[in-house]
């Protein structure tokens, strides 16, 4: 700036730290007004005021300090910028700071008092509801809602489902994962507050994610199948940990809402998955009982795209197998009666309630029909078999998902891993197999042959004790040529083929071998130190047979960031570069932070910059390669999701990814949170170098 021009200290301010501003000053100091130390010029308060009224992120999660705002905070601080920004902008409308502010947001919302899109108000324990009710009634174009971990936060307490409040006609997300108080008669209230009823010309049309996770034990299927009348565009669900929620209520969801459904996560809840599926398990059999042409046994449902391993002798051997198992046993009859019963209860549900015009819309699509990521428990039932299940899904998805978690005891059959893999190919990134879930394998040629998706990112076998006595050679590994993550815990695995693959993978970032007392710490070194390309950042060695000392794993690769589940050297440096940068970046007050790590401060106070340190390696790459797949919270970041990459429901990508990876993509920020980025898993990451 030339020292002949006066600083200009609200344009200097704004445009330096934008919507984050006043996460640099204490919550006191912004609702005190220019009586506070730290605000001594009016004008100065007056344009922070104005700035929260024009960017369109309030986000309290960033501070510890701000996370400590109540209610009656909340309200204070709204009614200030309401007033600041009404009594300014009649006659400051075409401003410096007003132009600014516009040309930083470029937002199109005119409709609202605020401009507000997303509110973040996450770990903000004392938030009971009144001061978001009231953050609602000013902001009428806001899109996404953050309350996860608000424990004293009660939507039926404050009346949010009074028929005298206006729900928002803009909100796509809610989150109130977390939030202890949450059962039913709160969830409902949340949702008809925020997305409106069905019966009011759909008002929550645009509600596409909801996450109650980890709310009240006692949600059950009474709430489930009302979700469908509040959101007719709905793509994700997390209702994890709701242990009253059964297959009827995971049925109406499914069933209701099959046209546009991506994302289903049910872990913990008490869906007994083979009663679900047993009639489509039937009907699928009894159609492939005449075909002997492999290009008829194709669902109606298949995605576009040409699948080499799709219309083949082999996919519908496979298929038949599958099917076969679940259906095979005695009692056939009862079985299918009690399936049927159940599948008629909920499409009469969906008829009592106004949805007809997806059967006409949704004739070729099933349940699960467009999913595109399933969390879910397969538990065990005394009358009916969990093989053939996965096939089912699979037949009924059309090959469309991404990413499945199977948890719990019950066992898989290799068909139906078989028929999963066929019918899905590249698309499949994410496998995970937890908690003793046992295969169910048939001896033969066939079992060598199983098509693995070659497009697998993340492989999870762990706890499969059968699978190290059929395929505990690893033969498989050798096709996966994009694999990121793969763990192997408590497997008797060959060691000769886990280090055939080491020695020729170049992708790998994370590898867990935990409890294989089949493995030697020597091979495993030697693999790695032969191959000059693997660059692990995660290696969890417990318990396997230590013939070596640790040291030397830890030196034959440099680039560890987490060995065993603790930090290295490097990577405890490059976490506290994280956490420095990001502290900085966010307003944090701390004292402690100073200096890069490739910096050093001299006697006369100048800032001596270490040459060999490469200033760019913490700017310019993934926030993996600092954080590594760390989820403490020192590892807490800005995410973002990518609707142009399907990037989303749970899973983000960190600033750099987006600046550079994702920089014409459509984004959105999520929220400040810790974990990882999934960039390098979900898509091609160019800031990784792997």
């Amino acid at each position: 700036m030339n020292s002949s021009t006066k600083p200009n200290l609200s344009i200097d301010v704004v445009s330096a730290v934008g919507p984050q501003i006043f996460s640099f000053l204490p919550l006191g100091s912004i609702l005190n007004g220019f009586s506070s130390p730290l605000l001594v010029c009016k004008s100065f308060y007056d344009n922070i005021h104005l700035a929260l009224a024009e960017f369109e992120m309030l986000d309290f999660s960033q501070c510890a300090h701000l996370r400590k705002i109540t209610d009656s905070h909340l309200i204070s601080l709204i009614k200030n910028i309401v007033k600041i920004s009404e009594r300014t902008r009649p006659d400051d409308q075409g401003s410096e700071i007003s132009r600014l502010i516009r040309s930083l947001t470029d937002s199109d919302s005119t409709c609202s008092r605020l401009r507000v899109k997303y509110l973040g108000l996450s770990r903000c324990r004392y938030i009971e509801g009144e001061g978001v009710l009231y953050c609602l009634s000013e902001m009428r174009g806001i899109e996404r809602i953050s309350l996860s971990m608000c424990a004293s936060f009660d939507p039926e307490g404050v009346g949010f489902g009074l028929p005298n409040i206006l729900s928002p006609k803009y909100v796509e997300y809610i989150d109130v994962s977390g939030c202890s108080k949450i059962g039913n008669k709160q969830a409902t209230s949340l949702l008809t507050g925020l997305a409106g009823f069905a019966a009011s010309r759909y008002s929550g049309r645009r509600l596409c994610q909801l996450d109650l996770s980890g709310c009240s034990t006692q949600i059950d299927d009474e709430l489930v199948s009302t979700i469908p009348l509040f959101a007719p565009n709905l793509q994700g669900v997390n209702i994890s940990g709701a242990k009253k929620v059964t297959e009827l209520g995971l049925g109406i969801l499914a069933w209701v809402r099959r046209d546009s459904l991506r994302k289903l996560n049910v872990c913990g809840c008490k869906v007994k998955l083979p009663i679900l599926l047993y009639v489509e398990c039937h009907n699928i059999a009894t159609v492939l009982r005449d075909i002997d042409d492999p290009r008829e046994a194709i669902p109606p449902n298949m995605i576009d795209g040409y699948n080499p391993n799709i219309g083949t002798h082999q996919y519908l051997h496979e298929l038949k197998k599958a099917t076969a198992e679940m259906i095979s046993d005695h009692g056939d009859e009862v079985r299918l009666r009690c399936s049927a019963d159940l599948m008629e209860s909920i499409k009469s549900f969906g008829r009592r309630n106004g949805f007809v015009e997806f059967d006409n819309a949704s004739s070729s699509i099933g349940l699960f029909g467009r999913l595109e990521e399933l969390h879910i428990e397969l538990r065990q039932h005394p009358h009916y078999k969990s093989q053939g299940c996965v096939a089912t899904i699979a037949w009924l998805n059309g090959g469309r998902l991404k990413t499945l978690k199977l948890v719990h005891s019950a066992p898989v059959s290799i068909h139906d891993l078989s028929v999963l893999h066929r019918m899905c190919g590249p698309r499949l990134k994410t496998f995970e197999i937890d908690a003793f879930v046992s295969f169910a394998f048939v001896r033969g040629s066939h079992v060598l042959q199983m098509p693995w998706s070659t497009g697998l990112r993340e492989l999870d076998l762990s706890y499969s004790s059968v699978l190290g006595k059929h395929m505990g050679n690893l033969s498989f590994l050798s096709e996966l040529h994009k694999l990121r993550m793969l763990k192997l815990d408590c497997l008797d695995v060959i060691e000769d083929g886990l280090h055939d693959y080491l020695s020729h993978t170049k992708t790998l970032l994370r590898l867990s071998v935990q409890h294989c007392s089949t493995i030697r710490c020597s091979n495993l070194l030697a693999a790695i130190t032969a191959n000059e390309d693997l660059k692990l950042l995660d290696l969890d060695a417990r318990e396997i047979n230590m013939d070596c000392p640790l040291l030397q794993l830890r030196q034959a690769c440099p680039s560890l960031l987490r060995l065993n589940n603790r930090s290295t050297e490097i990577g405890k440096c490059r976490t506290r570069e994280h956490v420095r940068r990001e502290r900085w970046r966010t307003g944090a007050k701390d004292n402690h932070i100073g200096p890069s790590a490739g910096q050093k401060r001299l006697r006369n106070g100048h800032i001596e910059t270490n040459e060999d340190e490469d200033t760019d390696s913490f700017i310019n790459v993934c926030s993996l390669f600092h954080t590594g797949f760390s989820q403490k919270s020192d590892t807490e970041q800005e995410f973002f999701s990518c609707e142009t990459c399907n990037i989303d429901f749970g899973r983000v990508i960190c600033l750099t990814c987006v600046k550079k990876c994702h920089m014409s993509h459509k984004t959105k920020f999520v929220g400040l949170n810790s974990g990882y980025c999934d960039c390098c898993i979900l898509s091609e990451c160019l800031c990784m170098g792997v």
